[in-house]
């Protein structure tokens, strides 16, 4: 089964904590789609920043989840992209801290423990019975 990479793209300065429909709204969202979901993914809530071409002279073509002291230490890594030398570009967001109550955390420990299991099984994970 092919698997697909969702960006999702809010309007600036959307404040989902303001929003009283926000969360129930995305927790529906989420339980829709949890079936076919691989990796529930962080939401963004700070302006990203833009690093060479992102825009509709491009397309996506993958993503990478990084560590930095802060946003500079980021920017640094992703002008490093090959893709920038290249005329595309790298879109830098922060990634939010959820309460672990939030659906995405609690997709994300379901999907922990089932690989956990998974691993556990001597057959499922390429070793000899």
């Amino acid at each position: 089964m092919t698997q697909y990479l969702f960006i999702y793209r809010s309007v600036p300065g959307y404040d989902w904590v303001g929003d009283p429909a926000g969360l129930p709204d995305w927790q529906a969202f989420l339980e829709g789609i949890e079936t076919a979901m691989v990796e529930p993914g962080w939401p963004s809530f700070e302006p990203t920043v833009l690093v060479g071409e992102t825009g509709q002279s491009t397309q996506v073509g993958g993503y990478s989840v990084v560590t930095a002291e802060g946003i500079e230490e980021a920017l640094a890594m992703a002008k490093g992209c090959p893709t920038v030398t290249r005329g595309g570009g790298v879109e830098v967001a922060v990634l939010a801290e959820l309460p672990n109550e939030h659906p995405a955390e609690r997709i994300r420990r379901q999907l922990a423990e089932a690989a956990r299991s998974l691993w556990s099984q001597p057959s499922r994970a390429g070793l000899p019975s």
